[in-house]
């Protein structure tokens, strides 16, 4: 693992661990593996400032407390003494956990992925207190089925100021909601939707802000895979580079990540053996200097939504009457996005500031209705809007009456400004209480 200060941490052929400045290629020896400790540990994670390392094995050697087979340690070294923290541990009754990972600015907290068939898992995401020695169950799947959820995902890390959890949700499973790339609070509250044009898989956030994830995906065939940008804000995907993976079992393991100063990718290349293994790097600096595109969509003073557009096609920006804006056409979506608790009426208004001009556009939204033994998970409902071609800028409040919240709030992109016949130049978005 590779920290922000630019340091590689890494277990040697003897179990040591070891840090290289990446600058200087300066070795140091941190620590040897902890007495009794005999499997290999799972990768590692370091907080922001270095300080914190972990690891996981099923060695059971801190704790001794071994509840099932499925319980695992949860050791954390300090960097700076080489001292071992072995009083951490947890398990399921059903499996293991997989990946765990340290908050980068809070190192009390871990993240637990209850490792059992991802598909018929419905409560994939737990953070672990290092304090409190509890965990608590931070995002819990909608049942597609009495078997099976409808919100199946994998891969998830930490965003590197600690508050968000980054997920992707399969595209290949029987689901509820947008797949793809989505976020949440890392208590679990306030999920985004935020790109769903390929098969994702596994997830980076850059160092110098959360504004940029990077992924690689995952093809039926196994044959390529491609290394894609995303800007969290705007909900863009932008294609870095298509990999050439040969071999019938490779599924796109490039794990891109990005340098400590956020200006590059870097991705694994190699072929379906893993004979010939090699790095790829790309240079981004071109595409993160853009400017923040939330700050051309915003949301009005009393709006408590947050604004994605997507991105079938891209969204262009645009300036009108001396206004910036977005212009959405033919199958772009802007996604509208709020927490239950900031609308605790059954009545809202969405307020939409657009360039009056030839023309027509629909706001959907969701009510849920989940039914195990039918499936029917999902309802959309429409209002559409005529423009009157009045060569103005307009504001346009809709009433939405009869929302169902409590359902609601596992969705995210609650409304939706779509279905645009010509164009449609939009400036402002508010979500309000009625």
């Amino acid at each position: 693992v590779v920290t922000p200060t630019n340091k590689l941490i890494y277990l040697n052929k003897k179990s040591e661990v070891v840090e290289m400045d990446c600058d200087t290629y300066e070795k140091r020896l941190v620590a040897k593996m902890p007495k009794g400790q005999t499997d290999i540990p799972c990768l590692l994670t370091v907080s922001n400032d270095g300080k914190k390392l972990l690891m996981s094995w099923s060695s059971m050697i801190g704790t001794g407390e071994v509840l099932n087979k499925y319980y695992r340690d949860l050791p954390i070294l300090d960097m700076e003494t080489g001292e071992w923290d072995l009083t951490n541990a947890y398990g399921f009754e059903d499996n293991v956990f997989w990946n765990p990972g340290i908050n980068p600015a809070y190192p009390n907290l871990i993240l637990l992925n209850h490792g059992a068939a991802i598909g018929s898992t419905f409560d994939r995401n737990w953070v672990y207190n290092t304090e409190t020695k509890t965990a608590e169950n931070v995002f819990k799947q909608k049942p597609y089925s009495l078997t099976a959820t409808g919100e199946t995902h994998s891969h998830e890390t930490w965003s590197y100021d600690g508050e968000t959890l980054f997920i992707d949700k399969s595209k290949n499973e029987p689901k509820i909601g947008h797949s793809g790339v989505m976020s949440f609070d890392k208590d679990g509250s306030n999920r985004r939707h935020i790109n769903d044009d390929y098969s994702y898989l596994h997830l980076g956030v850059s160092p110098a802000n959360k504004r940029w994830v990077v992924s690689d995906t995952t093809y039926g065939n196994g044959s390529t895979s491609d290394i894609v940008l995303i800007d969290t804000h705007s909900g863009i995907g932008y294609k870095l580079a298509t990999t050439n993976q040969t071999g019938k079992d490779s599924v796109g393991h490039s794990h891109p990540a990005f340098s400590p100063d956020g200006r590059k990718v870097y991705f694994g290349v190699y072929n379906g053996d893993y004979s010939s293994i090699g790095v790829g790097y790309i240079d981004i600096l071109d595409i993160v200097n853009q400017p923040d595109l939330l700050e051309i969509i915003k949301l009005s003073d009393n709006c408590t939504a947050e604004s994605y557009p997507g991105t079938d096609h891209e969204i262009a920006t645009v300036t009108k009457n001396g206004e910036k804006a977005y212009k959405i056409s033919g199958d772009n979506i802007l996604y509208v996005n709020y927490t239950k608790e900031e609308l605790e009426d059954s009545q809202a208004v969405i307020e939409i500031t657009y360039f009056d001009d030839e023309g027509s556009f629909a706001l959907c939204y969701y009510d849920w209705i989940v039914d195990l033994e039918t499936h029917n998970t999902l309802k959309e409902k429409t209002v559409t809007i005529t423009k009157e071609n009045t060569g103005t800028w307009v504001t346009k409040r809709i009433e939405i009456p009869d929302i169902n919240l409590e359902n609601m709030d596992w969705f995210s992109g609650d409304f939706k400004i779509k279905n645009v016949e010509g164009d449609l130049i939009v400036k402002t978005v508010s979500l309000i209480r009625e």
